[in-house]
């Protein structure tokens, strides 16, 4: 039979530590904690030095010219509203708000009158026909010994010299004396200005027309204000009945002027005007 146990006896002496085993596995990471409260701002620190300017950038294209304005208060020196005038001196010429210009009127030989014959006077008791010619002495020419049945004006000579036309050439008989009357008369009346016309040069440009015909028979067959009796519209002349001169132009504000047989003008603008009288100056004549 087993026998009976006996007491546990006392515990003996801690042996030696032994060697340290591997570090075990990390474990799982745990939750995180809840965020504080957000700190106060700390102070702005100071401005910075301001960097160098950048290069300017180009000019952009220029824009659409636009419409031309209303026509100004009449007699107001800045708009193109201002009034020719004379001092009544020979060739003077001045604008309103501009400068004054004196042109040339010598005629041919610097005679002035003794371009028309101004009037005829028969002497019937004596038979002479005096010729008046302004500023000279008058002319005169015997008919008495002429016989009307047989003998014509034209055949008559002149017994002083004449120079009705101012041409150089004097006139040797009242035939010629009387067509070259004629001439004088005829020519001044074929020559005449066409209405002025405002034309635009704010902006500079090549190729550019207007129609000076159309704006001469537009402002002749439309006049604003016309006197008692008058009638309603100016006659005009065809446009092939025509010729067309530009006689001047300010070279500083235009360029390349040119007019056509129907009176088209052509023209550049190289420079804007300083002030209002940059000009172009145009003549119609009557063929």
């Amino acid at each position: 039979p087993q026998g009976v146990q006996g007491e546990t006896g006392a515990q003996g002496p801690q042996g030696i530590q032994g060697e340290k085993g591997d570090q075990g596995d990390q474990g799982p990471t745990g939750a995180t904690g809840a965020q504080g409260p957000q700190g106060e701002v700390g102070p702005q620190g100071p401005a910075g030095p301001t960097g160098p300017t950048g290069a300017a950038g180009a000019n952009g294209l220029d824009g659409a010219t636009g419409p031309q304005g209303p026509k100004g208060d009449p007699g107001d020196p800045a708009t193109d509203d201002q009034t020719l005038s004379t001092d009544g001196t020979a060739g003077n010429l001045s604008i309103s708000g501009g400068n004054s210009v004196t042109l040339n009127v010598n005629d041919g030989d610097s005679v002035i009158g003794n371009e028309t014959v101004t009037g005829m006077v028969l002497n019937a008791s004596t038979g002479v026909l005096t010729l008046s010619e302004g500023g000279n002495t008058d002319k005169t020419v015997d008919l008495s010994g002429l016989n009307t049945d047989d003998q014509i004006a034209s055949e008559v000579d002149l017994d002083a010299e004449l120079d009705v036309d101012g041409d150089g050439v004097n006139e040797t008989t009242v035939q010629e004396a009387i067509q070259d009357v004629v001439k004088v008369t005829a020519t001044a009346g074929r020559i005449f200005y066409p209405p002025s016309i405002a034309i635009n040069a704010a902006t500079t440009g090549t190729g550019r027309t207007l129609n000076l015909y159309t704006q001469y028979t537009a402002e002749f067959g439309s006049p604003m204000a016309s006197s008692a009796g008058a009638p309603g519209a100016i006659p005009v002349y065809a446009a092939n009945e025509l010729y067309y001169y530009v006689t001047n132009y300010d070279t500083d504000v235009f360029a390349n002027v040119s007019i056509s047989a129907t009176g088209v003008m052509t023209y550049d603008v190289i420079a804007t005007p300083r002030n209002y009288n940059a000009i172009i100056n145009v003549v119609f004549v009557v063929k």
